[in-house]
């Protein structure tokens, strides 16, 4: 599948909807723009969160290793939210594409000092 199908997936199946989130119901554009980015910021951050509290078992002996099949699916959610922060900033797949290859060319050439 290809990285515009997965958008488009990700797009479709999740959308910001007053159904789903009774808040946006009348909400203007601003409002569902800023609602948005909340909420996705909140969920990342959770993913964020739980990776965390795994290494911080693992650092304390609670468990010998990090749970690698629970950290895939943090992964999964947070490049879900990562394609919905794209789509509502207006971030269309052919350009994210076209964006990661030039910078990865720009890294590969030594032009790019911090890949964060």
């Amino acid at each position: 599948m290809l990285f515009a199908a997965v958008y488009e997936l990700v797009v479709g199946s999740w959308p910001f909807e007053a159904d789903e989130y009774p808040e946006l119901k009348g909400a203007t554009r601003e409002k569902k723009f800023a609602f948005g980015l909340n909420h996705v910021l909140k969920h990342m951050m959770k993913s964020v969160g739980a990776i965390a509290a795994q290494l911080e078992d693992v650092d304390h002996l609670r468990v010998s290793e990090v749970n690698v099949g629970a950290v895939r699916v943090l992964a999964r959610k947070m490049i879900v939210n990562a394609i919905r922060l794209a789509e509502l900033v207006g971030y269309e797949p052919d350009a994210i594409v076209r964006d990661m290859q030039d910078w990865v060319a720009a890294k590969q050439n030594g032009q790019v000092a911090d890949s964060s």
